[in-house]
């Protein structure tokens, strides 16, 4: 092989053994002298990071830069996926801001208007409250490294009814935005447990990355998790029918949004919709619901209703 080859073969060999290799089984799997191996691993050593552990080579996945190549709306995808996350996820990442940086300057060239977009997302990045979440960005960081190598955590997690702090050794199967709240949830099998956790990321106060290695089943279905989740609440039961009326002033604006996979519109005489869907946990629709006011009436389950009647009651009592 060229050296170029050879350069190439290790980084590809590196990122397969994500645990790391020694020298020696480098050059027996490469069918080359050790001393070769040895040059080339320093050679590769100034372009990526190759670290050194006891005996074992390993390539840090946290400072390694993927060469991705990407058609111009493959990169609006991207560019959308960054306006959301500034929405609904209003704090500062230098990863953030450094990625969407690198985009804008990727595509100067062949799009100047779309890369000044891209680099006004970034620009608003640093806008942002740069000290108040450094805490929060060290523990995603550590999180989406044990994620990523499949190592498992220790995490003290606060709990949000008693304010207590709780620990738990989990292995990570899952990371999902959660727009609603304006967070991220991890759902993870924390150990002595039968069942997936969900942990808000931002209610976790410390983690740990551990050694010990875990597996996720081969019949772990993630989109399984949300079939009938309104937004990120499963209560691994059996679904529960809501069926609510929206008046005739809201009833386009209901019609032409895809709410929930489950969901059934139907149109009735008065210009009004009755809106159906199989939900997991009703109550996780309650922000949803009092954001149309007076122009939507739950009509089933009776637990739901009966919750926004007290509701409304409240509401009544606050604005007499």
């Amino acid at each position: 092989m060229k050296k170029q080859d050879k350069l190439a073969f290790i980084e590809q060999l590196l990122l397969a053994h994500p645990s790391g290799l020694k020298r020696s089984e480098i050059a027996k799997k490469m069918g080359a002298h050790r001393s070769t191996v040895g040059r080339c691993i320093d050679d590769l050593s100034r372009v990526i990071p190759v670290v050194e552990d006891g005996h074992r080579l390993y390539i840090d996945k946290s400072r390694y830069l993927n060469n991705v190549k990407l058609t111009l709306h493959e990169v609006f995808c991207f560019y959308l996926a960054s306006r959301l996350l500034f929405v609904t996820y209003n704090r500062y990442s230098p990863h953030v801001y450094s990625g969407m940086t690198k985009l804008a300057a990727a595509l100067e060239h062949s799009s100047p208007l779309l890369s000044g977009f891209i680099g006004a997302s970034a620009e608003h990045q640093l806008g942002l409250s740069q000290s108040e979440w450094k805490d929060q960005i060290d523990i995603l960081e550590k999180l989406t490294l044990a994620w990523a190598e499949n190592r498992k955590v220790t995490l003290l997690y606060r709990s949000k009814t008693s304010g207590e702090i709780h620990q738990y050794t989990a292995s990570i199967y899952f990371m999902e935005p959660y727009p609603a709240g304006k967070t991220i949830y991890l759902f993870a099998q924390s150990d002595g447990d039968d069942f997936i956790r969900t942990f808000r990321t931002d209610r976790i106060t410390a983690v740990e990355l551990l050694n010990e290695g875990y597996s996720i089943p081969a019949d772990f279905d993630f989109s399984g998790l949300f079939a009938n989740a309104w937004g990120i609440w499963d209560t691994q039961g059996k679904a529960t029918e809501v069926l609510i009326r929206f008046s005739e002033r809201v009833a386009e604006r209901v019609t032409e949004t895809v709410w929930h996979p489950s969901q059934r519109v139907k149109p009735e005489k008065a210009g009004s919709v009755l809106f159906s869907a199989s939900v997991s946990e009703p109550l996780e629709m309650v922000p949803w619901i009092r954001g149309w006011g007076s122009d939507c009436e739950v009509l089933a389950p009776e637990e739901l209703r009966a919750f926004m009647r007290e509701e409304a009651g409240r509401l009544g009592d606050l604005y007499e």
